[in-house]
């Protein structure tokens, strides 16, 4: 199997190599030469865990180009992974998809034989075959059918732990122009699969819908957790994670997502959920549910920021933790990056740590690369992303004389408690 994978980014690169670790024969395509020439080296910049290890590991069985044309030319299936930014109005550009389209047409024009293209970018409900469909077959000259296949398959991989999503997914989501199609697509993928995921071949409106469908729901279980917490904070003995964790244990809930912490935040959660607003008031309808889940989640930057005020009026801050998540440097809709803005302009002096986190910020917040630098100069911490290492604070950058180092601690890592005599750890969702 010759396979075309058009995109390596964060999903793009790990999705080639973990095709070509199955046998295939893969090229992968990228229009960002840099990028091309540091793979081809072994260079991966990427923070994502087992990435580079595997992309040595697969040898010539994955090849890199900046020339989309001659790798599809050479390819079977083509997998499409460019980027799908939200717009103004919340839904998802086309742009770069038809772009490779375009591209590809012409070559697969001139070719024979049977192809199959999977789009793995995110897309909104109706446009597989409102618009890609149709850009398709204008651009190959023949219709979708016996010899063009056409799928939608995204994925549900999480940021560093992208490759074991592959390996081990829940639910393979496939929309297909027809059977055949998803059934080829499924004997690609198959190798791949260390585990036995729910394989679903829907249409591509249904496909559609279940994409944004999931991650908003995963986002409603966020929320309400957080609501709780809320609520908690009001409430002398009650305890938000002791709520959640109660909970979790009714079958029809179950634990998954449902912490109570701070707001859901990276490159897939925030917009999926926007998305789905925004289908529905094109739609004349109403998201009710979605809307409210953005809602909670958007007030918990400002929530954390009253509740340091209130501790520190006058203090120096540090936030600990950019990156959306611990094993990322990827800061999109990053909650520490939030509260730090919004602190500095409160007039905190802010300091700032992040093992990997790639982001600008403003001059007046500072960043330092030394945990322990960080906890002696302040007078309040908040514990934003849940990194192993702050787990390791050294308890001499946490003494003080006289007074106790604050601690806002959102995510309650066991560790710190054992530096209770020394700091004073307040979590958020305890009364």
């Amino acid at each position: 199997m010759r396979i075309a994978v058009v995109g390596l980014g964060k999903l793009g690169a790990p999705l080639a190599g973990m095709l070509a670790k199955s046998g295939a024969k893969v090229t992968g395509a990228d229009c960002d030469e840099d990028l091309i020439s540091q793979l081809r080296v072994g260079d991966v910049s990427t923070l994502e865990p087992g990435l580079k290890q595997l992309l040595v590991s697969v040898g010539s069985n994955l090849t890199y180009t900046t020339d989309t044309a001659q790798a599809v030319a050479n390819a079977d299936a083509i997998f499409i992974l460019v980027p799908t930014p939200s717009t103004n109005t919340g839904e998802f550009s086309n742009a770069s998809l038809l772009a490779v389209i375009a591209e590809i047409g012409p070559v697969l024009a001139h070719k024979p034989n049977h192809h199959l293209i999977i789009i793995v970018s995110t897309v909104m409900p109706g446009t597989m075959e409102l618009v890609i469909q149709p850009a398709l077959e204008q651009a190959v000259g023949r219709s979708v059918g016996e010899d063009l296949g056409l799928c939608y398959c995204p994925e549900f991989v999480a940021l560093g732990s992208v490759i074991h999503g592959m390996e081990y997914p829940d639910l393979v989501l496939i929309g297909q122009s027809d059977k055949a199609a998803g059934n080829r697509l499924v004997s690609i993928l198959r190798p791949i699969w260390a585990g036995d995921p729910a394989i679903k071949q829907l249409n591509f409106i249904n496909a559609e819908l279940t994409k944004l469908a999931v991650n908003s729901f995963v986002t409603t279980k966020i929320s309400y957790a957080n609501m709780l917490s809320e609520l908690c904070d009001k409430m002398p003995g009650a305890d938000a994670q002791i709520v959640t964790s109660a909970i979790g244990c009714d079958s029809r809930i179950a634990p998954g997502y449902l912490t109570p912490g701070l707001g859901f935040a990276g490159p897939c959660f925030p917009r999926d959920n926007r998305a789905l607003v925004t289908l529905a008031n094109r739609l004349g309808q109403s998201a009710d549910i979605a809307a409210a889940t953005d809602t909670i989640n958007d007030r918990q930057t400002a929530r954390i920021v009253a509740m340091v005020s209130s501790l520190a009026p006058q203090g120096t801050i540090g936030v600990l933790g950019l990156a959306y998540k611990p094993g990322s440097d990827v800061c999109e809709a990053s909650q520490g990056v939030k509260i730090a803005l919004e602190l500095a302009d409160r007039g905190h002096r802010v300091l700032t740590h992040d093992p990997s986190a790639k982001v600008d910020l403003p001059p007046v917040i500072e960043r330092l690369d030394d945990i322990d630098d960080c906890a002696r100069a302040c007078d309040l911490l908040v514990i934003a992303t849940p990194w192993p290492e702050y787990a390791r604070i050294g308890h001499a950058a946490m003494s003080r004389d006289g007074r106790r180092l604050i601690v806002v601690d959102c995510w309650r890592i066991p560790e710190l408690r054992a530096a209770a005599g020394l700091v004073e750890l307040v979590y958020p969702g305890s009364g």
